[in-house]
Formats: C-alpha cells, sequence, structure tokens
C-alpha cells in the first residue's frame, strides 16, 4: 500500500501553534531594537544640530537668534543650512512621524521659504537654549527632545536624548531618571506599564535641571 506524503492536520497545528510562541516571544525583541536603531538616530539629528550651529557661529560670529526651537528656525534660514528634504527630517524626532509633518510642512510651500512669516512650535521635534548665554560650557544641554511639546514622550521606551556644550548626547532612560530621583520608581513602573500620562517636560517646570534652561 503505498503511503501519503504530507502532513497530517494535526501536524499542520503543532507547526502553527510552535510559530506562534516564536513570534510572540521576539516580536518584544524586534519592538527594542527599532526602538534603540531610532534612538540613535535621534542621536545622529543632534549631533548634526551641534555641527550646524557651530558653523553659523563661525560665519556670523555669533550665536543665533531666538529662544527654543525658533532658534533653529533661524539657522535654518540662513546659508548654513542647504535646504534639502533630507535635512529638513533632521528637524523631527524618528520616533514620531516625521514624514508627515515634512510632507505638511511643504504643502504648498517652498522649502526655502520655510518659517519665514511665523511658526507653530511643533514643527520641530527639538526643544533647544533660552538665550545665547553660556552655549560655549561643556556641561550645558544645548538642545533635547521636546517630548511632542509636553503632551508625550517622542521615544517609545520613554527615554530621552539630551545635546551637551561639549557636543556629546546622553541618552536618559526611565532608570537613571529614578537612581537620580527625577521620577519615582512607582512612576517609572506606571510609565513603562502605560498606565500613566507623566512627560518629562523642558523649561523652568522641569524635574531634570539639565532640561530647565530649555524651550519648545
Amino acid at each position: 500500500m503505498k503511503r501519503c506524503i504530507g502532513f497530517t492536520l494535526i501536524e499542520l497545528l503543532v507547526v502553527i501553534g510552535l510559530i506562534t510562541m516564536l513570534m510572540a516571544a521576539l516580536l518584544p525583541h524586534f519592538g527594542a531594537v527599532n526602538d534603540a536603531a531610532k534612538s540613535q538616530a535621534c542621536d545622529a539629528n543632534l549631533r548634526w544640530w551641534f555641527e550646524t550651529i557651530q558653523g553659523y557661529r563661525t560665519t556670523h560670529r555669533e550665536w543665533p537668534e531666538g529662544e527654543g526651537s525658533a532658534l533653529l528656525r533661524t539657522v535654518w534660514n540662513s546659508t548654513s543650512i542647504e535646504k534639502t528634504e533630507p535635512n529638513l527630517e533632521r528637524c523631527f524626532c524618528p520616533h514620531l512621524a516625521g514624514d508627515g509633518k515634512k510632507r505638511h510642512l511643504l504643502a504648498g510651500t517652498d522649502i526655502d521659504d520655510l518659517w519665514r512669516n511665523g511658526h507653530d512650535t511643533a514643527d520641530i521635534d527639538y526643544a533647544c537654549r533660552k538665550d545665547r548665554r553660556n552655549w560655549e560650557r561643556g556641561k550645558v544641554a544645548w538642545m533635547a527632545d521636546d517630548n511632542d511639546d509636553g503632551r508625550a514622550w517622542n521615544h517609545a521606551s520613554r527615554s530621552m536624548n539630551v545635546l551637551y556644550g561639549d557636543g556629546n548626547v546622553h541618552l536618559f532612560t526611565l532608570e537613571e531618571l529614578v537612581d537620580k530621583g527625577v521620577l519615582t520608581a512607582d512612576e517609572s513602573a506606571d510609565l513603562q506599564a502605560e498606565r500613566s500620562d507623566l512627560v518629562l517636560q523642558c523649561g523652568p517646570q522641569s524635574r531634570l535641571p539639565d532640561l530647565r534652561d530649555l524651550r519648545y
């Protein structure tokens, strides 16, 4: 008698069950890897802005004018930046819908004319120093994720990138914020479990002293 070659229904169900279990086990790791990649891209954005602001100062022999993200618009509207869409994307945190914001900004507007007549603080995902004092001090924060204008965390991991005057970027994690006493362990646990809408803001009210001289 010939034996049929193939899988029985039970065998197929077992294979499907194993695949499902593997996917359930691996998906959180894929999410963590994706989040880490976006954090690194955000880090690269801040380092690019550091070099660009330094270039502005070299060209104009002074730090750019403006408070907060308005300062970045001053740099954008200067000759220090090539007006391209890839450079425009550096205005947005990779964790957020930067491409959608870019399309919204460019709707009916030439890229060379962006932000020449007024602005919305939500147009840029980074907060910046409120004035031009102490820019050269290495321990002074220059820029940071603005956490969606104080409404939500930019990073899915509830972490935050901060650029300092020495050109280095530091990623503040929830664990470190707890160690520094900025957050309580319970607040951190609630944030990780998505039971809290607490946001680490920039500005004078910030729990993290490094962020108090930054503005949206």
